[in-house]
């Protein structure tokens, strides 16, 4: 029993150091391996909080917010009162909102060209056709 416990802590040492390297990573904005780290921890340790925050908060920095979102939902799911978790979410919810914003303005200018381009495609093709001059002082 004493060996198992040990094996135990043992373990849980191991998640913690790779943790702290995922959020070095984080820090060094090598958000990729800390996405890796952090899938690593959740591979062994599915329901550990830190490592769905940490990995929530490197989908967020390479702007993979649907993947941020479950990551954040599924920690405070776990621990609803996880403070840090809260702040990420609503810090989330504004970079959606942002992006969101942005995508409105990008398509709606688009869509705005494209039907500047019909009316002037239109205008020219309502005219009467002209029939061409033919200089034949060949």
């Amino acid at each position: 029993m004493q060996e198992h416990q040990r094996e135990m802590r043992r373990l849980l040492n191991i998640l913690n150091m790779i943790l702290t390297l995922a959020t070095c990573k984080l820090k060094l904005k090598d958000y990729k391996q800390a996405e890796k780290l952090c899938t690593k921890v959740l591979e062994i340790e599915s329901t550990n909080v830190k490592a769905l925050y940490r990995r929530a908060q490197a989908y967020m920095n390479v702007a993979d917010l649907d993947l941020a979102e479950f990551d954040i939902k599924k920690a405070l799911e776990i621990d609803p009162n996880n403070r840090d978790v809260k702040l990420e979410y609503k810090s989330l919810k504004e970079k959606v909102k942002e992006y969101n914003k942005k995508d409105a303005k990008f398509y709606g200018n688009m869509f705005a060209k494209l039907n500047k381009l019909d009316v002037n495609s239109d205008n020219s093709a309502s005219k009467e056709p002209q029939p061409m001059s033919v200089d034949s002082k060949a």
